[in-house]
């Protein structure tokens, strides 16, 4: 083939067809796969010259991407475990440079200043979550630690929360209303569910997940019974702080009282221990519907 001449459209399809057929052999794969790898690792700007190719072609036939990504995602659906291999490796590389690293960080912080590249990362991440129920709670352990092990890290972020928040406020409202629209938890805790049954032996009507919107620091409350215009938290020890209380549920409280709401906070060991005759008398009990 003489150079700057191309092969018609039905020569690619051929070579397209029977590259295709030689791939579904493992061995072959594999070969070409380590064959590409040694004249990368000897020619890096062979990659580089390739990559930027990919990119251009990519960027001029958004259809191509678009199938291109299709693929990867049923590859990675029917072979589980070459996600979390790929997975591995970029993790390993990117240990290794550190300024590949920065300049990955770098294209992605540039892709997302697009609101519709946000938007479609956004649904595809809660999708994932859906459908696998035990990644989100890994996803949360790893962030945990990894916190806990960078503390400066942590601070960090929270920095930049703040300052975004102050010259964004309009994210606050965003995310207030979004949050009105979602259930937090997606599961009830134990406690939750226990004063759930207590109120359904004594025959109240209740909502769960109310959102308060009525109050500046508005929220979703664990209970809320309209006949008594009662709303009830159920509070962990831990998350809650036993036996001081957050602030936040200080303040919380007391701007619903200021709009005639009656609240009764609830800690975890009162709940563990409470029978139905206990829950009676406390709801009975005329104290709790000025509790602060």
């Amino acid at each position: 083939m003489r150079k700057g001449t191309h092969h018609t459209k039905k020569t690619r399809e051929k070579l397209s067809k029977r590259t295709t057929e030689y791939f579904k052999n493992p061995e072959a794969r594999e070969r070409i796969s380590k064959l590409k790898k040694e004249h990368y690792q000897n020619h890096p700007e062979a990659r580089k010259e390739q990559s930027k190719r990919t990119t251009e072609y990519f960027q001029n036939h958004p259809e191509a991407r678009e199938e291109h990504s299709k693929r990867l995602k049923e590859h990675y659906q029917n072979h589980p475990g070459a996600g979390e291999e790929h997975s591995k490796k970029m993790k390993e590389y990117f240990q290794n440079h550190p300024e590949a690293r920065e300049k990955n960080s770098k294209k992605m912080k540039e892709y997302y200043k697009n609101p519709e590249a946000r938007e479609k990362a956004r649904k595809r991440t809660i999708e994932y979550f859906q459908n696998h129920p035990g990644a989100g709670e890994e996803h949360s352990k790893r962030l945990k630690e990894y916190f806990k092990n960078h503390p400066e890290v942590r601070k960090e972020m929270g920095k930049k929360k703040i300052e975004h928040y102050k010259n964004h406020p309009e994210s606050i409202e965003k995310i207030r209303e979004d949050r009105a629209k979602r259930v937090f938890p997606v599961k009830d805790t134990k406690i939750e569910v226990k004063v759930q049954n207590l109120l359904k032996q004594l025959g109240y009507d209740f909502f769960t997940h109310q959102y308060m919107k009525e109050i500046k620091h508005s929220y979703q409350c664990d209970i809320f019974i309209p006949a008594l215009n009662l709303v009830i938290e159920a509070d962990g020890n831990y998350w809650h702080k036993y036996p001081v209380g957050r602030e936040i549920d200080y303040i919380r409280t007391k701007e619903l009282i200021g709009y005639g709401f009656k609240v009764l906070r609830l800690w975890e060991s009162e709940i563990n221990e409470m029978d139905i005759e206990k829950f009676r008398r406390i709801i009975s009990n005329k104290e709790w519907k000025n509790n602060l």
